[in-house]
């Protein structure tokens, strides 16, 4: 699990900056609060499909089957998952960067990877000033 923690942990990074390309900071804890709620439902809704798919594939090899198109379907609802807990993650760093700053605490830094992998950004303020490692 820890091999792929940094990458997972850039892809929240990428989704973060996707997400605040495209919609302002929350405006209230209410609101950031409904958002990661809607993604965990879909987290939810993925976890489903994967032990449903897992049920089948058990009672296919209970029958002496492979069952090979349950695993396949296992492992698409897995990588769904996978984006949808990156979407979770994104947010939560979203709420505290909206909810943080309405409480005049928004100085942080978060390291983000430019496309060379060597770019670092601080951000202060709700400014970025662009450094390499």
């Amino acid at each position: 699990m820890d091999a792929v923690r940094d990458d997972v942990e850039k892809l929240v990074c990428k989704e973060l900056d996707s997400a605040n390309r495209k919609f302002p900071l929350f405006r209230s804890s209410h609101e950031g609060a409904a958002v990661i709620r809607e993604e965990i439902d879909e987290v939810e809704y993925a976890l489903k499909r994967i032990n449903d798919a897992y049920a089948e594939l058990w009672s296919t090899v209970k029958n002496d089957s492979k069952g090979t198109q349950w695993a396949h379907e296992m492992n698409r609802w897995a990588i769904n998952l996978a984006v949808e807990a990156i979407q979770v993650a994104a947010m939560g760093q979203k709420y505290m960067d909206s909810i943080g700053q309405n409480q005049g605490e928004s100085e942080r830094i978060q390291e983000r990877m430019g496309s060379d992998g060597t770019e670092q950004k601080r951000v202060k303020n709700g400014k970025e000033d662009g450094r390499n490692k």
